[in-house]
């Protein structure tokens, strides 16, 4: 499976997380599989391209903490961050779509990469 960064990816990663996301995104795309065990995954293409596409969508307020990023076991991007009223909300993008959690909604579930954006703005919605 293909997993090369997209070139305008880095860029945008800055501009919407900050200096210390876009370290830790350097860092996990440099991992091949099986950087924290045999069944360990590298990040991929499909993975890089919704993240883009949330990204994109994705409005963070610059008075609070931007989300924190990680890198799953499995090779997938995760997003958390509190909102205001303290509380979590986390999105784990994937090749085909993002699974997410905002809990002051109790909402948990699945997106297609089609329905990125919305979520996007739903987010954005809970934190503001």
């Amino acid at each position: 499976m293909e997993s090369s960064v997209p070139p305008e990816l880095p860029g945008l990663v800055y501009a919407k997380l900050g200096d210390a996301a876009w370290q830790r995104f350097h860092d996990f795309s440099r991992w091949p599989d099986g950087w924290a065990g045999p069944h360990s995954r590298a990040i991929a293409w499909g993975t890089y391209h919704n993240f883009g596409k949330f990204l994109e969508a994705a409005r963070f307020a610059t008075s609070q903490t931007p989300p924190s990023l990680f890198v799953t076991d499995d090779g997938l991007l995760e997003l958390s961050w509190e909102a205001p009223d303290g509380s979590a909300i986390n999105v784990t993008l994937t090749p085909e779509g993002a699974s997410y959690f905002i809990e002051s909604r109790s909402e948990e579930a699945q997106v297609t990469s089609e329905g990125l954006t919305q979520l996007a703005e739903r987010c954005h919605q809970a934190a503001g």
